[in-house]
């Protein structure tokens, strides 16, 4: 995926606590250098590079994000952030099911609870850069 404009990311929060949401909401209200955004935030998935997924998926959130990554373009990617959308996380119980690469093509995986800034910027720099490793993901935490 390489890319000669910003990287567009369409966002869903899936079932979980928000914190991911609030972590991923300070990124996108950080000043940027040179005052040209690296990331830009967009509503329609059309026109995105990159799906964020926060929360663990449970059936009602799986369908929308289902129907946002089938309009989504070819070259786009899927990146699941925080513990629940990687692999559950702390709230695997109730209607939740499991990390969020149980039902779509996960590329970059961001850990933590929530993630620090740090590394929700390795994660973002993982999709611009693209370097996937030999099972088609890219890690941050592996660098």
């Amino acid at each position: 995926m390489e890319m000669n404009h910003n990287l567009r990311i369409f966002r869903i929060d899936t079932a979980g606590c928000g914190g991911c949401a609030l972590e991923l909401e300070a990124l996108a209200a950080m000043p940027q250098e040179g005052g040209k955004p690296a990331v830009e935030w967009v509503s329609d998935p059309s026109l995105a590079d990159l799906l964020v997924i926060s929360g663990g998926p449970n059936l009602r959130s799986r369908r929308l994000v289902e129907n946002a990554w089938k309009r989504m373009p070819p070259h786009a990617k899927i990146a699941a952030v925080g513990a629940c959308a990687c692999t559950g996380g702390l709230f695997g119980q109730f209607e939740q099911m499991t990390g969020a690469d149980a039902f779509f093509p996960v590329n970059i995986y961001i850990r933590g609870c929530a993630p620090s800034p740090q590394a929700l910027l390795a994660g973002l720099q993982a999709a611009m850069n693209c370097r996937p490793n030999k099972d088609g993901e890219v890690d941050p935490d592996e660098g």
